[in-house]
């Protein structure tokens, strides 16, 4: 039943996405899967219902940490994992490739093409601004006082 959930949703996606609806035929292990590139940023839909049935799995590349970031770009992103908690909240990641990763799941039933497309839109904004310097100006950078926290940490949970 899911599986046809899956498709309807990719087919939306595309749809909405302007690109063409690939077809897709479940691998060994019974999972559908697909992407997208978007504003320079690919998103991967990731259906395994023998894992879970109810969700989608989202696995998107964030680039490579921004120079300017430094040390203080790692604290802030492992320190969002402890922010953002509960159910399909983001992670952050490290690829092999040394290039980060967002990882978050999407309720297969609650949820349509439009409003999955415009979760992974706000996403790829999202990465964008981060990678021009917008959460990692001088001001921001600035360590709250008698804190080993940089103060803009919380400013990351305000943007998912």
């Amino acid at each position: 039943m899911n599986n046809e959930l899956f498709l309807q949703l990719r087919t939306a996606v595309c749809e909405v996405a302007g690109l063409p609806v690939p077809q897709l035929e479940p691998d060994e292990h019974g999972r559908l899967s697909f992407h997208i590139r978007l504003r320079g940023h690919t998103v991967a839909f990731i259906y395994m219902p023998a894992y879970n049935n109810t969700h989608v799995f989202m696995h998107a590349e964030f680039g490579p940490m921004p120079p300017l970031a430094g040390d203080d770009g790692w604290r802030m992103l492992m320190q969002s994992n402890t922010l953002m908690y509960g159910n399909d909240s983001r992670v952050f990641g490290l690829a092999s490739t040394q290039q980060l990763t967002c990882q978050w799941t999407y309720p297969i039933v609650a949820t349509t093409g439009q409003e999955l497309y415009a979760s992974v839109s706000r996403y790829a904004d999202w990465a964008n601004q981060w990678h021009a310097g917008h959460f990692f100006d001088q001001e921001a950078r600035n360590v709250a006082p008698n804190s080993s926290v940089p103060a803009w940490t919380p400013a990351l949970a305000a943007h998912t």
